[in-house]
């Protein structure tokens, strides 16, 4: 499979973070109309992450196609029931050229906020992935 160029244009990356109320052995996805959220299947949507230290903020960062809406809801996966958010619409974000962060608030809640930041040089990205640093003048 071929790696995604973050900075090409062509893909970007989104941090999804959604506070649940979870018990021990749930996971939280995120499933959504695009093939990396698992095109509405919960059970292969984008497995997001808490730590003890975060909880109940489960967060996770996607590689996602640039110049899309997305269409998304958060699901538990527990012990083979799923558990969908409630209500009839769907959460949404369009796609830019733009890293996106999503504070989506509270599990059936209403989003909290939506930060984007300018993508990374594609020469400085190069140089974070081998290593090799700009020599200053």
């Amino acid at each position: 499979m071929a790696r995604a160029n973050r900075s090409s244009g062509l893909f970007i990356t989104v941090t999804f973070k959604v506070s649940v109320e979870t018990e021990w052995g749930d996971v939280v996805t995120v499933t959504g109309n695009a093939p990396t959220l698992g095109s509405w299947k919960p059970e292969k949507g984008f497995k997001l992450e808490t730590k003890p230290s975060n909880y109940p903020v489960w967060a996770g960062t996607v590689v996602l196609h640039s110049g899309t809406t997305l269409e998304y809801k958060y699901t538990i996966l527990r012990a083979g029931e799923v558990i969908w958010e409630n209500g009839p619409v769907n959460r949404s974000i369009k796609t830019g050229a733009e890293m996106i962060v999503v504070n989506d608030g509270w599990f059936n809640g209403i989003r909290v906020d939506v930060q984007t930041a300018p993508l990374p040089a594609q020469d400085a990205l190069a140089a974070a992935n081998t290593g090799q640093v700009e020599p200053k003048e």
